[in-house]
């Protein structure tokens, strides 16, 4: 056997042993934290960049990082969470997501709050904002959240790091960083709006001359968007948990524009790419509050943490290999050890038929339900273009999509607090 294919399968059998080892440990990666605040090394202000900012001066790009304590943590190598705050790219602070970083970093994550450049000019009212300049704040995001990929990377054995494992995510518009660095590349940026690269630089070449590469392997989402749902295809999908507000008019949780401003962009929320990702086979969970406006959950530290959990348990199930994918309208608490709840094959007795069809199915539920029922189908744009509003004692319900598009489509089923999806084909 050759030099190099033993080395190959020697590299396979220690990326095999790491993921068993983030796997078998009882409660690391879980809702339940394993250092105390006392056993957390936290590094500030670190410089991970220098580039222009909108007012055109240089700019020292900084991240604050937090991890456990080598002479406590046994593991040489721990997984990277990247958190971005929020705050329409004009405002807004990496210290803002702090407790966030020390929670993720207490179940056992390196994790990193980074700031990114701020500023445009957003008018004196809500829908007058020069839209380019926008644009151009989006973009300077996109390179810096780039930038500090690579220095993280770059300086993975000081902090732990380990490369085969990067998570990212953010709220609003940290969010959109973070949706823009898994599904978007300069080649996609260039065909919106080529003058970007032309006035600001490449992506992978501003704020650091660092050449290192990475991959994400998860996204943790909050209340945020994409400019276009087809960036998102099966050659990039990965793993996503979503949280987001069933009324946000900042950033809608299907499509829309921000605010419902008439001369932005339109943009795919949460629940559109949830949707596309579960049609792409791949593992996604949304937590939706139907009433809940924007930045949901981010009201408390109680709620950070609540998020915190899920998502630890989330990756936790990619870890596992075990991951299932979820839609929820309750804040359920994390529980590592449990299953996912209400998915294809916990759906409480709920069946569709025929599926695949020809437009025309019936669902059936086990019983009937004594209070309302309420069933949305969605086609893959996150459009409600179908609905049925049952005050219950019903059991079964007929759906007749045959005049739309052949194509995928998913069912929503709401009923006593519960809901269930599932995707249905249109052939």
């Amino acid at each position: 056997m050759g030099k190099f294919k033993i080395l190959a399968i020697a590299l396979v059998f220690i990326q095999l042993s790491v993921k068993a080892q983030y796997c078998t440990n009882d409660y690391r990666f879980t809702q339940t934290p394993v250092f105390t605040f006392a056993q957390i090394d936290y590094d500030t202000a670190v410089v991970y960049g220098n580039a222009l900012n909108y007012q055109g001066v240089n700019q020292d790009l900084l991240l604050n990082i937090c991890y456990p304590d080598s002479l406590v943590d046994t593991f040489s190598k721990r997984p990277l969470i990247v958190v971005m705050h929020g705050g329409g790219f004009y405002t807004g602070s990496r210290n803002d997501l702090n407790t966030m970083c020390i929670e993720f970093a207490k179940r056992g994550f390196v994790a990193a709050t980074i700031g990114y450049r701020l500023g445009w000019d957003s008018g004196t009212s809500g829908c007058n904002g020069d839209t380019i300049s926008n644009a151009k704040a989006v973009y300077r995001g996109f390179q810096d959240t780039h930038a500090a990929l690579r220095y993280l990377t770059a300086n993975a054995a000081t902090y732990k790091i380990d490369t085969a494992w990067i998570f990212c995510g953010g709220e609003s518009a940290g969010g959109v960083n973070t949706l823009n660095l898994a599904f978007t590349d300069q080649g996609e940026m260039n065909g919106r709006l080529p003058v970007l690269q032309t006035e600001l630089g490449d992506i992978n070449n501003s704020g650091n001359n660092l050449q290192n590469s990475f991959s994400l392997k998860g996204m943790f989402i909050n209340w945020a968007s994409i400019v276009e749902i087809d960036f998102l295809n099966a050659t990039d999908a990965i793993p996503m948990i979503a949280f987001h507000g069933g009324s946000d008019q900042c950033l809608p949780i299907d499509s829309g524009t921000y605010n419902s401003c008439p001369n932005y962009i339109k943009m795919y929320g949460s629940r559109t790419i949830y949707n596309k990702l579960i049609s792409l086979g791949v593992c996604a969970e949304l937590t939706v509050k139907p009433t809940g406006d924007h930045g949901i959950y981010d009201e408390t530290f109680d709620s950070d943490v609540f998020r915190v959990n899920r998502a630890a348990c989330f990756f936790k199930s990619l870890f596992c290999n075990n991951c299932s994918s979820t839609y929820l309208t309750d804040s359920i608490a994390a529980n590592c050890s449990a299953t996912s709840v209400l998915n294809v094959e916990d759906a409480g007795g709920i069946s569709f038929y025929p599926n695949p069809n020809n437009g025309k199915f019936s669902i059936h539920l086990e019983a009937k339900q004594e209070a309302e029922t309420i069933i949305r189908i969605y086609n893959v744009l996150g459009e409600n273009i179908y609905s049925i509003i049952s005050n219950g004692h019903q059991e079964s319900y007929d759906v007749d999509l045959s005049k739309s598009p052949k194509g995928i489509y998913f069912a929503g089923i709401y009923y006593e607090g519960k809901n269930h999806t599932e995707k249905i084909v249109v052939e």
